[in-house]
C-alpha cells in the first residue's frame, strides 16, 4: 500500500513516497486530489503511536499536502524536495522510528487507512545493513484457497537473499530485491523469513500468510459454555462470540503478536451461529489486550462482555490517581477502536459483607449520586472516604448513577457502549468493590441505574450488523431495531424481543449482582422496552413480560433484589408492576428542587396514592 524510493529511507535522504489508495480500507479509490496528513515516531514519542512534528492541517486544501496522481490509483508524495530530517523540522539529537500517516480527500471526510482502520506507518532506516518484507503489508495476509500473492522483499545493500516458508527456501538470488508468487493450494499458516548475507553481516525480516479453507472449521464447544470470556484455569482463557453468518472469525491480541494466524482462527459451530477458542500457555495474573478480527467484513471489535475496556480516544485523560497503572492502548498494533482484555488467574477480592442484610424496600431512603459531581476527585475513591458524610445523612441505600463503559469521560452515562465494564473515568475494579463492601459494612445497600432500553455506537453488538450509509443498526442486526418502534428514543434502540437481547440483557444483570454484590437497579427509561409501535404510553401487556423475565431471572435466587423503574406510563400498568414486586420512580424531582431553593412547591405525586395506586411501590 505504502512505499519508497529509496526503499530503506534515512532521515538524511529526499524521499519519494506512494500510496496506492485501491489498497487498506480502499476509502479513497477512485478520489482525486488525495492529501497526506503526516508526522513522526520520534524519540520524543511517549509510545508507538504518538505522533510528533505533524506538517499538515487536516481538512484543508493545502497545496504542500498534495500527493501527485500516478495513475492506476497511485499517488505520490515527495515532502516538497526535502529531506525527511528537514521537513518534519527534527530537533537537534532527535531519531525517528518511523513515518506515520494517513491519506484523505480534500475535506477529511474520506480516510486511507491500513485495512484495518489503523494508522500506516513505514519504518525509517537507521543507515544500517537491513532487509524487508514490502508484501504482505503489515506482516500479514489472509488469502482464499486457489489465491496467488506475490510476496517482495528488499534489502538496504547487495547481499544474498532467501526467502523461506515454513522452514523451506523457495527462492534466493543476489542482489537487492526478490520476489516470489505464492500459491494458496492447501488451508493453513505459512510463516515467512526473508533472510539476507553479507560477508560482514545477517538480517532478517518476517511476516505470514493465513489461507482460509473453502467452508469454516466447524465444531461444537464444550457442554454449558457462554458467550464472552471464561477462564478453564488459571492459564488459559475460553472465548465465545455471537456472530451469526460471519464466516470466519480471528482472536489478535498480545498473545500472537495482533497476527492473523491460523492457530487463533475461531471454530464456528455447526449452526453457524458462534464461533470459540480456548487460548492456552497463558501467563497467569497477566492482562491480554484483543480483538475479534471478524471476516469477510474486515472489521475488528472488542468482546461484547470484557470486563475491562481500552479506548484509543479517553484514556489518556484519565488521571493516575484515578486509575492507577492503566494498560495502555495497543497503537500501532490494532484497529482504534475500543479494546478487550482478558486476565487468566486475576487477584479475587477479600469481601467482608456476609453478614448485610438488605433494608426492607418498603424503608430504604436512596441517595442518588453521579460520581462525576460529587466530589472533585470524581471517582470511587473519594467517595469512600467520604462514607461517614453520607452515613450522617441517614441513608440506607446508594443509587448509582450509570458507571458501566460508556462513551468519553464526562457525561451522566446514559449512552452505554459496553456493559460488563466499569467505565475507567471512575476508577478501577477493586476500588469499587472495596466502596460496595465498605457500604455493605454500614448497612447501607448499592444500586445501579443502568440503560437496557438503548445503547451507543461503538457497542460491538452494533458495530457487527451496521448500515454505514445511514449509521445505524443494519436490518439484520440480532439485537438492535434498525428503526426504534417508538418515536420517543435515544442513540440506537435494543429489540427486547430478540433471544440474543434478552440473554445479553440477563447476563448483564446477573453479573453486576455476582461480580460487584450489588443490590439492585434502576432501570432508566424502560417504559421503552418494548416493540410495540407508538409513544409506548398505553398499557402493555407484553412489555410487563418481558420485565417480569429480567427481573425473576435475578428473583429466582435473591428475592429481595431491588428492581426500580423509570416507567412514565399508563398508572394501571404501573400497579400491575407493582404487584409484581417492582417500585415505580414518580419524579417529583422539580418540585423537591424548588423547595430546596424555598419556592412554593408540591410533593404530592410522591404519594402512591395521587398516583391511583391501591398500594406502594
Amino acid at each position: 500500500m505504502v512505499w519508497t524510493e529509496p526503499a530503506f529511507p534515512t532521515v538524511n535522504d529526499q524521499v519519494t513516497l506512494y500510496y496506492n489508495s485501491a489498497l487498506g480500507n480502499g476509502e479513497l479509490q477512485g478520489v482525486i486530489p488525495v492529501y497526506i496528513h503526516t508526522g513522526v515516531i520520534t524519540s520524543n514519542s511517549s509510545g508507538p503511536g504518538d505522533w510528533q512534528n505533524v506538517q499538515t492541517a487536516w481538512g484543508t486544501t493545502d497545496p504542500l499536502a498534495l500527493l501527485n496522481p500516478e495513475g492506476n490509483s497511485i499517488h505520490s508524495f515527495d515532502f516538497n524536495g526535502l529531506t525527511i530530517s528537514e521537513y518534519y523540522q527534527l530537533d537537534e539529537g532527535e531519531t525517528v522510528e518511523s513515518l506515520a500517516m494517513v491519506f484523505r480527500n480534500s475535506t477529511g471526510s474520506l480516510v486511507g487507512r491500513n485495512a484495518d482502520g489503523s494508522d500506516i506507518f513505514y519504518e525509517v532506516s537507521s543507515g544500517s545493513f537491513s532487509t524487508s518484507l514490502q508484501t504482505p503489508d503489515n506482516g500479514y495476509a489472509v488469502l482464499n484457497l486457489d489465491d496467488q500473492y506475490t510476496i517482495i522483499g528488499n534489502a538496504s545493500e547487495y547481499c544474498n537473499l532467501n526467502l523461506e516458508i515454513n522452514g523451506e527456501i523457495v527462492a534466493t538470488i543476489s542482489g537487492t530485491s526478490i520476489s516470489y508468487d505464492f500459491q494458496a493450494t492447501d488451508a493453513g499458516q505459512f510463516n515467512i523469513v526473508l533472510l539476507g548475507t553479507t560477508p560482514t553481516g545477517l538480517t532478517s525480516d518476517e511476516a505470514s500468510i493465513t489461507v482460509l479453507p473453502e467452508t469454516p472449521i466447524t465444531g461444537w464447544p464444550p457442554a454449558g459454555s457462554e458467550d464472552g470470556i471464561h477462564y478453564p484455569s488459571i492459564t488459559s482463557a475460553f472465548l465465545q462470540l455471537h456472530a451469526p453468518g460471519k464466516e470466519f472469525v480471528f482472536v489478535v491480541g498480545d498473545f500472537n503478536d495482533w497476527q492473523l494466524s491460523f492457530d487463533y482462527l475461531m471454530t464456528q459451530t455447526p449452526d453457524g451461529n458462534k464461533h470459540w477458542i480456548e487460548i492456552d500457555s497463558l501467563e497467569s495474573g497477566n492482562q491480554y489486550r484483543f480483538h475479534y478480527h471478524i471476516m469477510p467484513d474486515n472489521m475488528r471489535v472488542a468482546d461484547p462482555y470484557t470486563e475491562l475496556v481500552l479506548d484509543p480516544w479517553n484514556d489518556q485523560w484519565i488521571p493516575e490517581s484515578t486509575y492507577p497503572n492503566m494498560l495502555a492502548f495497543p497503537n500501532m498494533l490494532t484497529e482504534n477502536t475500543p479494546v478487550s482484555v482478558l486476565q487468566a488467574g486475576a487477584p479475587s477480592f477479600d469481601w467482608t459483607d456476609q453478614d448485610f442484610e438488605r433494608p426492607n424496600k418498603s424503608s430504604l431512603i436512596i441517595y442518588e449520586l453521579l460520581v462525576r459531581d460529587f466530589t472533585d476527585e470524581r471517582n470511587y475513591q473519594s467517595i469512600l472516604d467520604t462514607l461517614d458524610y453520607l452515613d450522617r445523612l441517614g441513608i440506607n441505600a446508594i443509587e448509582f448513577m450509570p458507571i458501566n463503559e460508556f462513551n468519553g469521560n464526562d457525561s451522566w452515562g446514559y449512552n452505554p457502549t459496553f456493559y460488563l465494564a466499569l467505565d475507567k473515568a471512575y476508577g478501577d475494579k477493586s476500588t469499587f468493590k472495596e466502596l460496595v463492601n465498605a457500604c455493605h459494612e454500614r448497612g447501607i445497600a448499592v444500586l445501579l441505574d443502568v440503560a437496557l432500553n438503548h445503547a451507543d455506537y461503538p457497542n460491538p453488538f452494533l458495530k457487527m450488523y451496521w448500515n454505514t450509509s445511514s449509521f445505524q443498526p443494519a436490518a439484520n442486526n440480532p439485537w438492535f431495531n434498525d428503526v426504534s418502534p417508538s418515536p420517543e428514543t435515544w442513540f440506537f434502540d435494543w429489540n427486547h424481543n430478540s433471544p440474543a437481547t434478552k440473554y445479553f440483557m440477563k447476563r448483564a444483570l446477573r453479573y453486576w449482582v455476582d461480580e460487584y454484590h450489588i443490590d439492585g437497579y434502576r432501570l432508566d427509561f424502560s417504559k421503552g422496552m418494548t416493540q410495540t409501535p407508538g409513544n409506548a404510553w398505553s398499557y402493555d401487556q407484553a412489555r410487563i413480560n418481558l420485565l417480569n423475565e429480567y427481573a425473576n431471572h435475578l428473583w429466582q435466587d435473591e428475592s429481595d433484589l431491588y428492581m426500580i423503574l423509570e416507567h412514565w406510563v399508563d398508572l394501571s400498568e404501573n400497579q400491575t408492576l407493582v404487584n409484581d414486586g417492582f417500585m415505580v420512580w414518580a419524579n417529583v424531582t422539580h418540585d423537591y428542587n424548588e423547595a430546596s431553593m424555598g419556592y412554593p412547591s408540591d410533593f404530592g405525586w410522591a404519594s402512591y396514592q395521587n398516583q391511583s395506586m391501591s398500594n406502594p411501590g
